[in-house]
């Protein structure tokens, strides 16, 4: 509790918009996946803050190691929305369910990672299991490194 209270006073200039779910879906239009809303409105910020929150939250990421079956991608990702909404008031950081591609288009895997919505209505796909990477959403199939992300679900809590 004391290391989320000290970040939490440390970043204080991280204000927070409070948006409905349609700033969500918005976002996301170009993703074709299904939403799943658990709340009526959702706070976020800038993108730029957002970098800042990122910056926080991938060395704490980083100490919890990954266990296969005990805590792998959806427990680390999971993980990342509710520290983020504890320690920063933002919930636009949601888990996101997909396939994993290669480049040559075929599947190689199931995966979850985070999406996040800001301020503006723009969606990005953050990673904290594939190099803690982030790339803008333009459409269902995202380019991170060697892979490609086939967007399949969101639960925005």
């Amino acid at each position: 509790m004391a290391g989320i209270k000290y970040t939490r006073d440390a970043l204080t200039d991280i204000p927070s918009v409070e948006k409905p779910q349609d700033h969500i879906r918005g976002a996301l239009s170009s993703a074709g996946m299904a939403i799943s809303f658990l709340d009526e409105t959702y706070f976020t910020t800038s993108w730029e803050n957002w970098q800042k929150v990122i910056a926080v939250m991938n060395p704490i990421a980083r100490n919890f190691k990954w266990t296969k079956e005990k805590f792998d991608c959806d427990n680390r990702a999971h993980l990342m929305s509710s520290l983020i909404s504890v320690m920063f008031g933002l919930t636009t950081c949601s888990p996101c369910y997909c396939d994993v591609l290669n480049v040559n288009g075929k599947q190689i895997g199931y995966h979850y990672n985070n999406v996040i919505v800001d301020d503006a209505g723009n969606a990005y796909l953050w990673d904290v299991d594939n190099g803690f990477n982030t790339v803008k959403i333009t459409s269902s199939t995202p380019v991170m490194g060697n892979w490609s992300y086939r967007l399949i679900s969101i639960k925005a809590f």
